[in-house]
C-alpha cells in the first residue's frame, strides 16, 4: 500500500495533460466565442507601418515621373530643328514621281499605237475579205441580177461589220487618249512646282535624274526592239499559217479545174414527185429516199455557209467548185431518174392495155396461156392466165391447133415475172407468137394437169 499514493498523482498529472478542462472541471461552464470581441482583436492587430512605407513608394514614383517630362520637354524646347533635308526628301520624291509619270506616259502612248495598228489591221483584214468574196461572186456563172443582188448583200454585211469593228476599238481608244491628257495635265502642274523649287535642290538631283533618265531611254529601246521583233514573228507565223491551211494547189489538174467557171445550178431535192412510183416499183423504200432528201438539204445548207467563210488561194475556189459540183450532180441524177420514171410510167400504161386485152382473150378461149416471144429458147415470154398459180419447175404443153404439139416448156422467174425455157421440142416446128399452152403442175407426189 506504500505505491497507492504515487498511483493517484500520477493518474491525476495524466488527466491534467490529456483531457480538456471540461472534463477536469464537470461542474464548470465552456467559454463562448464573440465575434464583436474577435473585431475588436483585429484592429488593434493593424500594422501601421507597411501603409506608411507603400504611401512612401507611390509618392517616390510619381516625383520621378515629373522630372523626367519636365526634362525632355526643356531638352525639346532649346533644340533647333533643320527643314532643309525634308525639303530635300520632298523634292526627291516629286522628282521620282514625276519619273514614273513619265513612264507611263510613254507606255500609255505605245499602247494607243498598238490598238490604232489592230484597228487598222481589222480593217484592212474586213476590206481583204470583201474583195474576195466580190471576185467569188462575180466569177459565177449566175445572172447580172443575181450577181448585183448578192453583192448589195455583201456590201451590207461588209459595213456591218465596220461598224462593229469600230464599236469595239472606238471606246479603248477614247479612254487611252483620256488617260494620257490626264498624265500630261500631272506633269505640267509637278513642272510647276518643281520650278519654284530652289536651283541649288534641283542641282543635288541632277545627276541622278539624268541617269534614270538615261535608264528610261534605254529601256524603251530595249522594249521598242521586242516590240518589232514579235511583230516580225508575228508576220511570219500568219505568213505560215496562211501557206498552211490556205495553199495554193500546185497540180496542173487542179488548176485546170480550179479555172473551169462557176456554174449557177439551182438547188433540186431529189426524187421530189416520183416517190410515189419509185415505192410502187419496190425500187426503193420511203425511208430511205427521205434520208437522201435530208442528207442533200443538209449538205447544201453545209455548202452555203462554207462559201461565207472568207478563204483565200486555191481553197476559196475549191469551195465554190464542190459547192456548184454537188449541185450539178444532184439535178442531173435526178433528171436521169425523173426521165426513166416518166418513161416506166409510159411503158407500165402500155402494158395495162395489153394485160387487159390479153386476160379478155384468154377468158373467152379458156387457155392457160400464151406463147409472146419465142425468139430466145432460153427465155421465152408468156402469158398466163391469172387463175393459175405457176411455180417453178412447172411444165406447159404447146399446140398451136388443139391436135397440133409444139414443144414442152419449163416455166421460172426473170427480175419478178413469169416466164419459161424450152425443154423438147416435139415436131421440129419453131413456136410462134399466140401460141396456146397448157399448164401442167408438177408436184412431189402426183402431176396435175390443167
Amino acid at each position: 500500500m506504500g505505491n497507492e499514493n504515487e498511483v493517484k498523482y500520477l493518474l491525476e498529472k495524466t488527466k491534467s495533460v490529456f483531457l480538456p478542462g471540461d472534463f477536469s472541471d464537470p461542474d464548470g461552464k465552456p467559454e463562448l466565442y464573440s465575434l464583436e470581441e474577435e473585431f475588436k482583436k483585429t484592429k488593434r492587430n493593424k500594422n501601421l507601418k507597411f501603409l506608411g512605407l507603400v504611401i512612401l513608394f507611390l509618392f517616390v514614383i510619381i516625383l520621378v515621373a515629373l522630372t523626367i517630362t519636365f526634362f525632355v520637354q526643356e531638352r525639346g524646347k532649346n533644340q533647333k530643328v533643320d527643314i532643309s533635308s525634308f525639303q530635300d526628301l520632298k523634292l526627291k520624291e516629286m522628282i521620282d514621281s514625276s519619273q514614273k509619270q513619265e513612264g507611263e506616259l510613254q507606255i500609255a502612248r505605245k499602247e494607243l499605237a498598238n490598238l490604232e495598228i489592230e484597228y487598222s489591221r481589222e480593217l484592212e483584214r474586213l476590206k481583204r475579205d470583201f474583195e474576195e468574196l466580190k471576185n467569188i461572186i462575180q466569177s459565177r456563172d449566175i445572172s447580172d441580177d443575181e450577181k448585183k443582188a448578192q453583192i448589195e448583200q455583201l456590201n451590207s454585211e461588209y459595213n456591218l461589220k465596220i461598224r462593229k469593228t469600230k464599236t469595239k476599238y472606238a471606246p479603248r481608244m477614247t479612254a487611252k487618249n483620256r488617260e494620257i491628257y490626264k498624265i500630261q495635265n500631272e506633269l505640267r502642274d509637278k513642272e510647276a512646282e518643281l520650278e519654284k523649287s530652289s536651283g541649288k535642290n534641283i542641282s543635288l538631283l541632277e545627276g541622278e535624274s539624268k541617269l534614270t533618265s538615261l535608264e528610261r531611254k534605254r529601256l524603251s529601246r530595249t522594249y521598242e526592239a521586242r516590240i518589232d521583233q514579235m511583230s516580225d514573228e508575228t508576220k511570219e507565223e500568219i505568213e505560215y499559217l496562211i501557206k498552211k491551211y490556205n495553199p495554193i494547189f500546185a497540180e496542173t489538174e487542179l488548176k485546170k479545174i480550179l479555172e473551169k467557171p462557176v456554174k449557177g445550178a439551182s438547188k433540186v431535192s431529189p426524187l421530189n414527185g416520183i416517190e410515189n412510183d419509185i415505192i410502187k416499183e419496190k425500187a426503193s423504200t420511203e425511208e430511205r429516199i427521205n434520208r437522201l432528201q435530208v442528207n442533200v438539204n443538209d449538205s447544201y445548207k453545209l455548202n452555203d455557209r462554207m462559201e461565207k467563210i472568207p478563204y483565200i488561194n486555191s481553197p476559196g475556189k475549191t469551195v465554190i467548185q464542190v459547192s456548184s459540183k454537188f449541185k450539178d450532180i444532184v439535178n442531173t441524177y435526178d433528171g436521169i431518174t425523173v426521165g426513166l420514171v416518166n418513161s416506166l410510167r409510159k411503158k407500165n400504161q402500155q402494158l395495162r392495155f395489153y394485160d387487159y386485152a390479153f386476160s379478155f382473150m384468154i377468158k373467152d378461149e379458156k387457155e392457160s396461156g400464151y406463147i409472146l416471144d419465142p425468139r430466145d429458147s432460153s427465155l421465152i415470154g408468156v402469158y398466163m392466165n391469172k387463175v393459175h398459180i405457176v411455180n417453178t419447175g412447172d411444165l406447159g404443153y404447146v399446140f398451136r391447133q388443139d391436135d397440133e404439139f409444139i414443144a414442152t416448156i419449163r416455166f421460172k422467174r426473170s427480175y419478178g415475172i413469169t416466164v419459161a425455157e424450152l425443154v423438147k421440142s416435139e415436131t421440129g416446128l419453131k413456136m410462134q407468137p399466140f401460141d396456146k399452152i397448157m399448164l401442167k403442175k408438177i408436184t412431189a407426189d402426183k402431176e396435175e394437169s390443167k
